[in-house]
């Protein structure tokens, strides 16, 4: 797919102290226009015979199925929790009032936590590192400070680009695993990190996503009509089986997207001549003598981003 560079070719060091020289539009103008030449072409630069996309989907799908149970319990474990919580004792009253107030704090503060517990779990196992769900959340709970600042961060940045017609939310958040883990970025510098590898491989990487998402609508019909069925029974059973599946459903797509991430960022990585699993591995080591400060907020200079190219040596920060 092109990825490759010179090895020989030193990269430059990412740069955190200047600002900028283009504003943020600038640098979504540019990307849209990337995008739009890219569409053009589509059909002679991009491979739509299942060899390729049906394949990445299915090779991320053949890393989730023995592991499903596991990874569910990293992510999928708070949502469908809050959701079973207002199902099964939402409709007391005062009571079901208070515990949903609850659930909903606990899923503030647990939802950015169980990202980096799902990233930190698939990074393990796709090192051939296996570990079990608590074990993860083990890892995450010595840092939860950091680990929560930087994944509410660079996940509202993301949130808030998939509220603009969902692609740059693609751009800004597809690889914020490898970013933190691997990469070593921090806040703001994990999107820009991101929508820099994401340009590298755009139409295909937003084409997976929008195919991966749209799991989400044959599930919301499923679950729609069985609301339906069960409110012939009582409204409050209709409003919560749709609250009990959706979860369930948006944590496999998540889940998902972060082991297709993951797995596309391994191939860019080694088509740059790095030896990545030995590099993810490091970077394990080091995320797991634990995090020390949450990282600079600063932004960097997109222009300035890291060039891919031989193995290099990440700049540390917060460890």
């Amino acid at each position: 797919q092109g990825y490759g560079q010179d090895p020989g070719q030193q990269p430059q060091q990412q740069a955190y102290s200047q600002p900028p020289p283009h504003n943020l539009g600038q640098e979504v103008n540019q990307v849209g226009q990337q995008l739009g030449s890219a569409l053009a072409g589509v059909n002679a630069n991009t491979d739509f015979d299942g060899n390729s996309f049906k394949g990445i989907i299915m090779r991320a799908w053949a890393f989730l199925q023995p592991n499903l149970i596991q990874a569910l319990l990293t992510f999928a474990a708070v949502s469908v929790a809050i959701g079973a919580i207002n199902f099964f004792f939402g409709w007391i009253p005062v009571l079901g009032w208070i515990l949903r107030s609850v659930a909903g704090l606990v899923g503030m503060v647990a939802g950015p936590l169980s990202i980096a517990a799902l990233g930190y779990f698939v990074l393990k196992v796709s090192v051939g590192q296996p570990i079990t769900a608590i074990d993860a959340w083990k890892t995450v709970a010595k840092s939860p400070v950091p680990l929560w600042v930087n994944f509410a961060v660079a996940g509202f940045m993301a949130g808030v680009g998939a509220a603009f017609l969902v692609i740059p939310g693609i751009l800004l958040g597809f690889f914020i695993v490898p970013m933190f883990f691997v990469e070593n970025k921090r806040l703001l510098a994990i999107n820009f990190g991101s929508l820099e590898w994401v340009k590298r491989d755009l139409v295909k990487i937003i084409v997976l996503m929008l195919i991966v998402g749209c799991v989400m609508i044959p599930v919301g019909i499923v679950a729609t009509i069985f609301s339906l069925i069960f409110g012939i029974f009582s409204p409050y059973l209709a409003a919560g089986v749709y609250v009990l599946l959706m979860p369930i459903a948006m944590a496999i797509v998540v889940t998902m997207m972060v082991i297709i991430s993951v797995q596309m960022y391994f191939d860019m990585a080694k088509a740059d001549g790095r030896n990545i699993e030995d590099e993810v591995r490091a970077a394990l080591e080091r995320f797991e003598g634990g995090i020390k400060d949450i990282g600079e907020f600063t932004v960097p200079d997109v222009n300035l981003g890291q060039q891919q190219g031989a193995p290099q040596q990440q700049q540390q920060q917060g460890y």
